[in-house]
C-alpha cells in the first residue's frame, strides 16, 4: 500500500512538471536572525513541496546563509515522510552549525531556538524553549 500514489499527489506532480518550473513550489519559509559582532543578518530557510522523483518522494530545502545558500533534500516513502525528514534535517543543520552552537542564530528571541521539529537523537541540543515544544 505504501507505494500507491493518490490522485492529489499525481495532480501535484503533474502541475509542477507541466508548469515547466525548474524550482519547486515553496510551501514554507522562515527567516532566522544571525547576530554576529553586534550586527544582525537574515538567514532564510525554505521548504519546497514534496515531489515524486526517481521512485521516491523528495522534499528540497534551502538555508540561505550570509556566506551562500545550502541546498539539499530529504527522501521518503511518501510525501509526508519526506516533508518531516526535511524539517528534521533543517533543524539538525541549524543546531549543529557554528552559529547555532554559539547561540548566535535564533528565530524570534535570542537563545530561544528555532521552533522547527528535530530528530529525537538531537534533543540535547535544543534550547529550553524549543524543548518545551517537543
Amino acid at each position: 500500500m505504501a507505494d500507491l500514489v493518490t490522485k492529489q499527489e499525481i495532480r501535484s506532480v503533474h502541475i509542477i512538471k507541466k508548469s515547466g518550473e525548474s524550482n519547486p513550489m515553496i510551501i514554507a519559509r522562515r527567516t532566522l536572525t544571525l547576530r554576529q559582532q553586534g550586527q544582525d543578518h537574515p538567514v532564510e530557510v525554505t521548504l519546497a513541496a514534496p515531489r515524486f522523483e526517481t521512485g521516491c518522494w523528495l522534499c528540497h530545502y534551502e538555508i540561505h546563509w550570509p556566506s551562500g545558500p545550502r541546498r539539499y533534500f530529504a527522501a521518503g516513502a511518501d510525501s509526508m515522510q519526506a516533508l518531516i525528514l526535511a524539517m528534521q534535517m533543517v533543524s539538525a543543520e541549524l543546531h549543529t552549525s557554528a552559529a547555532g552552537k554559539a547561540g548566535e542564530l535564533f528565530f524570534d528571541t535570542p537563545g530561544a531556538g528555532f521552533s522547527i521539529p528535530t530528530l529525537p537523537s538531537m534533543l540535547d541540543l535544543l534550547t529550553e524553549e524549543d524543548a518545551r515544544s517537543v
